[in-house]
């Protein structure tokens, strides 16, 4: 069996910290991640601060925004001009991040499903880097532009290819949609768009579609080109949905009539197998 936490830790230790996850609700786990991903980001504007005595908070936070191109460090300024010090320096709740996002999808008749902020709902929880969705198909984006709230911006530096990236100017986490009507990775979007049913992401809110657990396996088993995430990461996260979703929450034929079609069937035998788990 290969741990999740380290590899020197006992598995009675995990099994009952996976136990302990388990019971929660799927929703708190989402929550869970995205308030690590918070601290891990505030932290990281506190270590610029320590290193650069000279910059002040909003300089801090705007540190890496450099890298979207220089149009989102002059409009992440003039936001966080028109806001108080608490707000400007505030990280967003997951609710004011993604629903603005959802409506507006809807609004324009483009079905969405959520892809990174899945993992915790069916795993365990970790940093979130990004927001992805898989959708039907992209947004014409001025239209997309003019339903959004001044909070995201649509970045236009990205290089070309079948995503659209917003970013998020108030953590600067960037937010990617993926079209199931073009690109290598077309038919997995689309498998997790028709996997989709109704249940609580976030907390407080009303439910939204989700992918299946099956879908979103092998979604990060066979996805193909750039990854965003380290094969670490990736190896969490597969374990992750495996362990707390045990033999009893996946259709493990289904699962592995996918893997046969998709040619990653092999790849599916060696994460099932690292789990140590009777599958």
């Amino acid at each position: 069996m290969e741990a999740l936490l380290s590899a020197d830790t006992p598995l009675e230790t995990e099994r009952v910290w996976l136990g302990m996850l388990r019971a929660l609700p799927p929703a708190r786990r989402v929550a869970m991640a995205w308030d690590w991903t918070g601290s891990v980001i505030n932290a990281g504007r506190l270590t610029v601060l320590t290193q650069h005595p000279e910059i002040d908070a909003q300089e801090a936070a705007l540190r890496y925004a450099p890298r979207y191109g220089t149009a989102i460090v002059r409009l992440a300024e003039e936001r966080r001009r028109r806001l108080s010090e608490a707000e400007a320096n505030r990280f967003p709740s997951l609710q004011e991040v993604l629903w603005p996002l959802l409506s507006a999808l809807e609004a324009l008749q483009i079905t969405a499903v959520p892809l990174s902020l899945a993992i915790p709902f069916y795993g365990v929880p970790r940093f979130v880097g990004e927001i992805s969705l898989a959708v039907e198909r992209l947004p014409e984006r001025q239209a997309l532009q003019q339903r959004l709230p001044e909070r995201f911006w649509l970045d236009e530096t990205a290089e070309a290819g079948p995503g659209l990236r917003l970013v998020e100017l108030q953590s600067l986490l960037p937010v990617w949609l993926w079209p199931s009507d073009s690109g290598d990775n077309a038919a997995l979007l689309q498998r997790l768009l028709d996997s989709r049913r109704v249940a609580p992401l976030l907390e407080e809110a009303p439910p939204i579609p989700v992918p299946s657990p099956e879908a979103l396996f092998l979604y990060l088993l066979a996805w193909q080109g750039e990854q965003r995430t380290t094969s670490d990461e990736r190896w969490y996260d597969f374990l992750g949905i495996l362990k707390m979703q045990q033999p009893s929450g996946l259709n493990l034929e289904l699962l592995r009539t996918l893997a046969r079609d998709l040619q990653c069937l092999p790849q599916l035998e060696e994460a099932l197998a690292r789990t140590g788990l009777e599958f």
